[in-house]
């Protein structure tokens, strides 16, 4: 019995023993020697001291800081801390955690975002003729300079912390409204880098003759009618506001034709040569408007001209404040057409202009809108030679030449027509458009065509 009772004695005692190896003193202690880490933005390397009763351990979530020893024994011992570099302009935080055993201890690390860039302004507002601008720049960074506009340039491209910019706007060639964007941002970091600024430039446009195209909108008409080469594929406005193509058109069907044409059908700004007759060809309209393509001698802006609507028509011809005296029908250079004057025009010494509602044209309405004249060669009512064209040209009066229509490759010029397309549909479905209609004796802004019609196309751009 009493040798059975010490092996009782020595089993409990050994399972004491060995519970007391697996558990862990609390009574164990760490410490460091830091009690934070504040890092410039450039990083750095740091010492901490760490003194353990045992066997120590150090983790942390934070990328950017990395540390060698990552463990010791007991006693004290140096870890070396590195700080990698912040490419942000936010403040970064983290941490170390030291283990011994139950106990922890937490080393706060914090990092410094880069310098900003600043400056003294965020916007420019220029007007029409350009002018010369300072920005001054406060920063520790070296920085470079970038505009999105080929109006705004700058100088210098490129420096180093605080400094100055002269930005030089140069003078409006169009009444749009234009805007750019200047951006300084820190040098060799591409455009995603945060540390960068926006400066926004507002340059009004230009004061040319403006036609109001309703209450609240004005336009500048393109210098002739829309022509397109489909061998080179090149758009352009006509060299003169009176040339017209004629039979050209015909060729239509050619696509190695290298001559222009200037009939269109309706809503073929992405496909000019289309000339079928079957309306279903036409129904889609969702093709671009002509005035986005790239037109070689488009003024400024290539591709931010745009085609007129039919109530817009109807507002140039009916609703603008004095619009019976701000046309008339015309012969110039012997082609017959309609002539259209700005809001505020002046008369040309020396050259006679006559409105057609001085001679007998009268506006009417018999179920739709329009000058009418009965027994008259309205064309007549005003003649010019290229010289006195030139000179009411130059006072902002624009030309719509009569240049025909097109049925699929037939041109139709048995009598003087001009029309000329509106954008936007007409209620008779996706396939018939509105177009501005006249010939002798008439004038309508909102007639109702099927869109296999090949028709002119003048284009404007907007005055905001």
């Amino acid at each position: 019995m009493q040798i059975i009772m010490k092996k009782h004695y020595y089993l409990v005692l050994a399972a004491l023993l060995i519970a007391g190896c697996n558990s862990t003193d609390p009574k164990l202690s760490i410490s460091i020697d830091q009690s934070e880490i504040n890092s410039p933005a450039t990083g750095g390397e740091y010492t901490v001291s760490v003194t353990a009763e045992d066997t120590w351990s150090a983790a942390t979530d934070n990328e950017w800081v990395t540390f060698e020893p990552a463990s010791g024994n007991a006693g004290t011992q140096s870890v070396t801390i590195a700080v990698a570099a912040n490419k942000g302009t936010e403040e970064t935080a983290g941490k170390i955690v030291f283990t011994c055993g139950k106990e922890k201890v937490e080393l706060p690390v914090k990092r410094a975002g880069r310098d900003r860039i600043k400056v003294s302004t965020q916007s420019i507002y220029s007007p029409a003729e350009g002018g010369e601008y300072t920005i001054e720049v406060t920063t520790q960074v070296s920085w470079q300079v970038n505009s999105d506009a080929s109006w705004v340039t700058f100088n210098p491209g490129v420096g180093k912390e605080n400094g100055s910019i002269t930005v030089n706007v140069s003078a409006a060639e169009t009444p749009q409204t234009s805007r750019a964007i200047l951006t300084i941002s820190e040098y060799g970091k591409d455009a995603s880098s945060e540390n960068k600024v926006e400066i926004g430039i507002v340059r009004t446009g230009l004061d040319v003759p403006l036609f109001s195209v309703s209450g609240t909108k004005s336009v500048m008409f393109s210098s002739g009618n829309l022509q397109y080469n489909p061998a080179t594929k090149e758009w352009r406005f006509a060299e003169n506001q009176w040339d017209i193509i004629g039979d050209g058109n015909k060729n239509i069907s050619d696509p190695m034709y290298s001559g222009w044409l200037d009939l269109f059908g309706w809503g073929t700004g992405n496909r000019p040569t289309l000339y079928y007759t079957d309306l279903d060809d036409y129904e889609d309209h969702k093709g671009k408007d002509w005035g986005e393509n790239n037109i070689s001698n488009a003024p400024y802006c290539p591709t931010e001209w745009r085609t007129m609507q039919e109530k817009e028509w109807q507002y140039l011809f009916f609703d603008r404040a004095n619009a019976e005296n701000l046309f008339a029908f015309a012969t110039v250079n012997s082609v017959e057409g309609i002539i259209v004057l700005p809001d505020k025009w002046q008369a040309v010494e020396g050259v006679t202009f006559v409105p057609s509602i001085s001679k007998n044209i009268s506006f009417k309405h018999v179920g739709d809108d329009r000058w009418y004249e009965s027994d008259s060669d309205c064309f007549s009512h005003n003649i010019y030679t290229t010289a006195d064209w030139g000179k009411m040209e130059s006072s902002g009066a624009i030309f719509l030449p009569a240049a025909g229509e097109r049925e699929g490759d037939v041109v139709n010029k048995t009598h003087p027509w001009g029309k000329y397309w509106s954008w936007d549909p007409n209620a008779h479905g996706e396939h018939y458009g509105d177009a501005l209609d006249f010939m002798n004796g008439w004038l309508k802004p909102g007639t109702t065509e099927p869109g296999y019609k090949g028709f002119a196309v003048r284009l404007v751009l907007m005055k905001e």
